[in-house]
């Protein structure tokens, strides 16, 4: 198994870092690059914590459930797509109250009832620390949205019964994606009332 022995931060921005990790394995000594959100000293490979959340917000209307989604550009790919609303957890904020406050940020609603469904988990641990809560959220849209000026998000309410088909046409983010599908059979095996 192998040890860190040193942790070099390469670049210093706001949002996201590369790392570079020493180790030892076998008496043969590597390096490793990592992007991270945090510093040094709560990089995953010293502490475990929450990094980000991730929801699907629905909402029943006329006793049908619809389920909201959120069109977003994305700059790393140079495209829109389909997906949750999700955001990062701000210093000493709760992993509930980021999802209230993103969910009001990016669709303009309240939350009437909200259930995690995934605990902390690593979203791509081959090269990043990153770690996501995932909820469920029962909402009310009310009000309007609260963008930051770089954000571009849309709105697209989808009925429940044609979400796999909408998933399936459709250009999503790989969590979105695979959360949305919990969401749909989970909802199908157990009934809304019991997941």
């Amino acid at each position: 198994m192998g040890k860190i022995i040193k942790i070099e931060k390469e670049t210093n921005n706001k949002y996201l870092n590369l790392y570079k990790l020493t180790y030892k394995n076998n008496n043969n000594i590597y390096d490793y690059f990592v992007a991270s959100r945090r510093e040094i000293d709560d990089l995953g490979c010293k502490k475990e914590k929450v990094d980000a959340v991730r929801v699907v917000p629905y909402f029943i209307k006329n006793n049908k459930i619809y389920v909201v989604l959120i069109n977003e550009y994305r700059h790393a790919i140079n495209k829109s797509l389909y997906g949750t609303v999700a955001g990062l957890v701000e210093n000493n904020e709760t992993t509930e109250t980021a999802i209230t406050r993103e969910i009001e940020e990016e669709i303009g609603a309240n939350v009437v009832s909200l259930k995690k469904v995934q605990k902390g988990s690593y979203s791509s641990v081959g090269m990043s620390d990153e770690n996501i809560e995932c909820f469920y959220a029962n909402v009310e849209i009310n009000k309007e949205q609260k963008l930051d000026s770089n954000e571009h998000i849309t709105l697209k309410i989808i009925e429940f019964d044609k979400l796999i088909e909408f998933i399936e046409k459709n250009s999503f983010d790989l969590q979105s994606a695979l959360l949305l599908k919990m969401f749909y059979f989970e909802t199908q095996y157990k009934g809304l009332n019991n997941i």
